[in-house]
């Protein structure tokens, strides 16, 4: 096993692991796996349709340096009816698989740093990304973010986000199942439920055939401040 005395450091300090989220969510729920040789390009889009009608535009670009360590940029701008796109952030992110603690569950550490326009304070993130093993067709991820806001405004208040997911393998090789997504805000303030970012919902990850691949998902707000439908598209390929 890869498992070392830092992740035992992580594991017991699961509770301070998490981050915010954003309305227009292109985020996803990690897995702590290294594919190696691993080159993929990523277009996704998250659009809110209520109020202002917001579309977020995410490009992505993975890398395996290693059979254990992969690294990612990304890109996103951000549209809005009557005021055009902007630029939203830039984001770096590394990846580091840990390996199995014990049979059928893996897990992984991922390290971001992200910048933003509009003098906006930049973040710093550490995640914890689990994956279980159900059975031969069911998988389970849970990954635990926590981020701190940096640079001119930042509020300096370590944060904390579970993102969860299960889902079930079909025999094509698509994967159907259900995601949540629950910001819970700064540890000394995290409030009531009703106050925090809730989202949950169904979503479906299908090859598509030449190293393609698409994933679509409709995220639900369980919470009065998150928009009712977040409607996602993410696109992808194998480079």
């Amino acid at each position: 096993m890869k498992i070392s005395r830092l992740t035992g450091g992580v594991l017991a300090a699961a509770p301070l692991l998490g981050t915010v989220a954003a309305a227009q969510n292109t985020g996803g729920v990690p897995g702590p796996a290294v594919n190696p040789g691993e080159r993929t390009a990523e277009l996704r889009l998250a659009w809110v349709p209520e109020g202002d009608d917001q579309l977020a535009t995410r490009f992505q670009f993975d890398v395996a340096a290693t059979d254990d360590l992969r690294w990612r940029l990304v890109g996103q701008t951000l549209s809005t009816e009557g005021d055009g796109t902007d630029f939203d952030f830039a984001e770096l992110q590394v990846f580091y698989e840990l390996g199995e603690v014990r049979p059928g569950w893996q897990t992984g550490l991922r390290f971001d740093g992200r910048v933003r326009s509009d003098g906006r304070p930049g973040q710093i993130r550490v995640n914890w990304t689990n994956q279980f093993a159900v059975s031969e067709r069911w998988t389970a991820r849970v990954a635990a973010f926590n981020s701190l806001q940096v640079g001119n405004g930042g509020s300096g208040d370590l944060s904390l986000q579970l993102r969860s997911s299960l889902g079930y393998r079909t025999e094509g090789g698509s994967t159907i199942g259900i995601e949540s997504y629950d910001t819970f805000g700064p540890y000394d303030d995290l409030g009531r439920w009703s106050d925090r970012g809730h989202q949950t919902g169904p979503y479906v990850n299908a090859p598509l055939g030449g190293g393609w691949s698409a994933f679509g998902s409709v995220l639900i707000g369980t919470s009065d401040a998150t928009p009712d439908a977040t409607l996602r598209l993410f696109v992808g390929r194998s480079l």
